[in-house]
């Protein structure tokens, strides 16, 4: 008889920045299952990235430590050939919670996972804004390559699901209450869902995991620092598209100090540096020299804060959540997509928006007032992206249907 077992599919070059974000679910779900795999792809994804790849030049840290342990019952395993991932879905029912990509990159991995009948989930419930990118176009030739692989390979999925070549999600957990509207919204999508025929077999809306970690520590919340999430200037996808090719760092950071320095001196609070899961920790340290400096430990930082402060980060979705004070920032010295991605969670929450290189009013009784105000205009975005199943904790329902669909009793 074939043994039920739940594994996580991931191709990350640290596993420390995927626990950084899946680190709570994880450790949720390790307690409610006997045994959890982690199946990591990122050495037999390196054999396909010839078309592009976005990790060429992502370098991990020899001391890239996070606080986070994986708890007992899980095992990382590294797939490196067809023949392991064969040998270890022998006897097995697998179910997997899907963090694949979908580039032509990933394509030999889906394959194999459906020679292997590998059943997919996915778990999206950060409950972030989501955008597409902007091509630089003095790099039109990269950025044409990056969003023909991106189109093409939507296509191809969704033929190859149908043809069973690759497998279609069984169940996708969102918090992001408008897909489901939108699919309700138009005749041919909700006929399409209704009988199964869209790439995802079934939606289901499920709290954010910062609902989850709100519940858990809400006790623990203060308001004892002003936190800065740092944005990572190096994502892979805007180096390849060129965008921050032409940054002056030493200026940009300059002007970011002295922004920071003028906060603290105005609340009269101090200043801790968040990093986001790529940046390196001993260089940031030497830029922000005058401040505490930290790495996977973002969301105990934000409950920590008086005041949140950030460039694009979905980290700040906990402190929507907390309804926290919170200032959007950007200087023209970034890229476009930075710039756009501070502008939508002005545009989408009503969060405060400065430019670090215009002239800023430090005022503190008129920057208070605003922030305060500021805070009235969470709630709407709070029900549709972060709370859109009422008061029911995300985690438990999601174990629980996972175990009812695809576990036998």
């Amino acid at each position: 008889m074939k043994t039920d077992t739940l594994v996580y599919l991931i191709d990350e070059i640290s596993i420390n920045r995927f626990t950084t974000t899946t680190g709570f679910m994880l450790k949720k779900i390790s307690e409610n299952f006997d045994k959890v795999f982690i199946l990591n792809f990122v050495s037999f994804k390196n054999k396909f990235n010839f078309f592009i790849n976005l990790n060429k030049n992502t370098v991990v840290e020899n001391n890239d430590k996070s606080q986070f342990k994986l708890p007992k019952n899980v095992k990382l395993i590294n797939i490196n050939t067809d023949y392991e991932l064969n040998q270890f879905c022998k006897n097995k029912n697998v179910i997997g919670i899907d963090l694949l990509g979908r580039r032509m990159a990933d394509l030999p991995i889906h394959i194999l996972l459906a020679k292997n009948k590998i059943k997919l989930i996915q778990i999206t419930n950060i409950g972030n804004i989501q955008w597409g990118l902007k091509i630089n176009p003095k790099y039109f030739l990269r950025g044409f390559k990056y969003y023909f692989d991106k189109k093409i390979s939507k296509i191809i999925y969704y033929i190859f699901g149908y043809l069973c070549l690759v497998p279609r999600v069984e169940i996708r957990f969102i918090s992001n209450s408008n897909i489901l509207k939108s699919i309700n919204k138009n005749i041919l999508k909700k006929l399409f869902y209704k009988f199964r025929l869209l790439k995802t077999k079934k939606i289901i809306n499920v709290n954010s995991i910062s609902y989850d970690q709100f519940e858990k520590n809400k006790k623990k919340n203060s308001e004892k620092y002003i936190v800065l999430l740092d944005h990572d200037t190096s994502s892979p996808d805007d180096v390849y598209l060129g965008n921050p090719n032409k940054i002056n760092k030493k200026a940009h950071f300059k002007e970011l100090n002295i922004f920071l320095k003028n906060l603290s001196k105005t609340f009269k609070k101090k200043i801790v540096i968040a990093l986001h899961p790529r940046d390196k920790l001993s260089e940031k340290k030497k830029i922000f020299s005058n401040y505490k400096v930290v790495k996977y430990q973002t969301p105990e930082y934000i409950n920590k804060a008086f005041l949140v402060v950030f460039f694009e980060s979905s980290a700040i979705i906990n402190a929507i959540l907390l309804k926290k004070k919170i200032i959007s920032i950007s200087s023209n010295r970034l890229s476009a997509n930075m710039m756009d991605g501070s502008l939508r969670y002005q545009r989408n929450v009503g969060i405060i928006h400065l430019n670090i290189q215009s002239s800023i009013n430090f005022e503190k009784k008129n920057l208070l007032q605003k922030l305060e105000k500021a805070k009235y205009k969470y709630k709407n975005f709070i029900e549709k992206y972060i709370q859109p199943d009422k008061n029911n904790v995300g985690h438990l329902k999601i174990i629980k249907i996972i175990k009812k669909e695809f576990f036998k009793k």
